[in-house]
């Protein structure tokens, strides 16, 4: 890694960070939330707090960015 790498987030942090920051439109606050990549389309939405309560989010890819497409209860 260069140091200009360093500098610059890869796409893969970019999108981390837009599907976290993007929890809001779902009612969830980003910074109570955890993501855990699953499978390549797939994240678990795991609490800070409460790790057994989760939600299981679907993501597409639109616009050039990873976008979630359905969020749903997973455990409480």
């Amino acid at each position: 890694m260069n140091f200009f790498q360093t500098l610059r987030p890869t796409a893969a942090a970019n999108d981390f960070e837009n599907l976290a920051n993007s929890l809001i439109e779902f009612g969830l606050q980003p910074y109570d939330w955890v993501l855990i990549d699953s499978s390549n389309n797939q994240f678990t939405i795991q609490n800070i707090d409460e790790p057994s309560f989760c939600f299981v989010g679907d993501t597409i890819f639109k616009n050039g960015r990873k976008k979630w497409n359905s969020i749903q209860l997973y455990s409480l």
